[in-house]
């Protein structure tokens, strides 16, 4: 009885059925509908020192996409800095750059590893308290000279990145520095982990 009743609702309905299905596929519901197998999956899976020169280290974030489809415009900004665990007032988010890229959002493909510029270190000479330089400061283009956007401080606690891409909501990165401008800078700890904004 209850396959009777199927068969004849396909005969009468079928076309209907179908026409409402292919509306449903071209009006974007195909799309979504895909958004649900296929999703890029960004990852932190390294943190580190590079040597640029024999005076500069850059510190970069490497991200790989686990996913099975492109993270397209890829973009990272540092939305906050603490010093002394005190968010610092005087601070806009700025956007930082990609390794080999002048440019602040890339798209990164299903198994592509790639890598973001954090920060620089350049030490200063060492053979006189005078000519000290040493400095860090945040890869970017933007506020390069104005010091409470870019650069990082003896007393900087926490760094905090924000991920954007157009198919997922941002994610936080959030990055414990040990700040040395008198000897050797280093990273005290990362979450490693893109949390949800």
């Amino acid at each position: 009885m209850v396959w009777e009743t199927i068969k004849i609702i396909i005969r009468d309905y079928g076309s209907l059925i179908a026409s409402i299905t292919a509306l449903f596929i071209a009006g974007g519901g195909g799309r979504w509908l895909m958004t649900k197998f296929y999703r890029p999956k960004l990852e932190i899976v390294g943190f580190g020192p590079h040597k640029q020169a024999s005076n500069l280290k850059v510190w970069r974030i490497v991200i790989k996409n686990y996913g099975n489809e492109v993270a397209r415009n890829v973009q990272a900004d540092v939305i906050k800095i603490y010093d002394k665990n005190k968010e610092r007032e005087n601070f806009l988010p700025i956007p930082l750059q990609w390794t080999h890229l002048n440019q602040e959002s890339r798209d990164i493909f299903p198994g592509q590893t790639t890598y973001l510029d954090f920060f620089d270190d350049i030490p200063g000479t060492h053979s006189s308290p005078a000519s000290v330089i040493h400095s860090v400061r945040l890869r970017s283009q933007f506020g390069l000279d104005v010091a409470d956007f870019t650069y990082l401080k003896n007393e900087t606690s926490e760094v905090q990145i924000a991920i954007f891409h157009d198919r997922m909501r941002p994610r936080r990165v959030k990055i414990y520095t040990r700040i040395d401008l008198m000897g050797i800078s280093s990273i005290a700890s990362t979450s490693g982990i893109l949390e949800k904004l």
